[in-house]
């Protein structure tokens, strides 16, 4: 008995929901003076780089401490940009922003997010359409019971 693509998801998704709950804040990195964490944590989850100004307004900066972020968020970025990651993106809903843009797998990275994204809509349609028909089926036995009493 093989697992199926959706509850591949939803292993994954568990996972890194599991996951999330553990990982320390951006002020937490920041105050411990782990800046370069703090950018390996923002790459690997696709955020957008932060600036020196929104750096600084977590804890006080220095060149060394923004050069650490930089190095960490490159590092995190090219671990979000595995061509692994994508489809799991797509599939989640999430939108590609270019975050991997100029990475030398970036058409097949894309290519595997379209694929996750589309089942993601897939999926999403058919939870409306079998709302619809719930609805509709409710309403039908709702006409049948009074039409019966």
């Amino acid at each position: 008995m093989g697992i199926s693509k959706r509850q591949l998801v939803l292993i994954l998704f568990s996972s890194v929901l599991a996951g999330c709950a553990a990982k320390p804040s951006a002020l937490q990195f920041a105050s411990q003076g782990q800046w370069e964490s703090l950018g390996y944590q923002d790459g690997e989850t696709g955020s957008q780089q932060r600036t020196a100004l929104e750096l600084n307004k977590l804890s006080t900066t220095t060149e060394q401490s923004i050069n650490d972020y930089v190095t960490g968020y490159s590092t995190g970025l090219a671990s979000f940009c595995e061509t692994e990651n994508a489809y799991f993106e797509g599939v989640t809903g999430r939108l590609y922003k270019g975050q991997c843009k100029n990475m030398p797998n970036e058409e097949a990275f894309i290519a595997y997010w379209q694929e996750g994204g589309g089942q993601y809509e897939f999926e999403v349609l058919d939870r409306l359409w079998q709302e619809t028909e719930n609805d509709r089926y409710d309403d039908l036995m709702q006409e049948y019971t009074q039409e019966m009493n």
